[in-house]
């Protein structure tokens, strides 16, 4: 039996865990799987669901975004400076996007 904070996968090797409200025993080999990554999947199908001048615009806001977070982080203003890594990571899914259609419509 798991005492709380140890989980025990299908081989009894006991894993430690932040607290969170689980219940046990769980499958821990499916929540480490599909979870981290969800959020980034999801983010990048949603660009690719749109159009290419929704794309363009996204672009344009998120460069705009940015440069808010940058003179807020400059100021002393902005509380989650990871704000702005998020914003730049958000403008190069963009631009891969624009370039997998750049790419398509060229054959390659």
């Amino acid at each position: 039996s798991a005492s709380p904070g140890v989980l025990q996968d299908a081989d009894g090797h006991q894993n430690r865990y932040q607290a969170c409200s689980l219940t046990f025993p769980i499958n821990i080999s499916a929540t480490i799987v599909a979870f981290p990554f969800e959020g980034r999947i999801m983010e990048i199908d949603d660009l690719r669901a749109l159009s290419d001048e929704d794309l363009a615009t996204e672009l344009y806001e998120t460069h705009r975004e940015l440069m808010n977070l940058r003179f807020r982080a400059a100021t002393m203003q902005l509380a989650n400076v990871n704000e702005i890594k998020k914003a730049k990571k958000r403008i190069a899914r963009i631009n891969t996007v624009a370039r997998e259609r750049e790419l398509a419509r060229a054959g390659v």
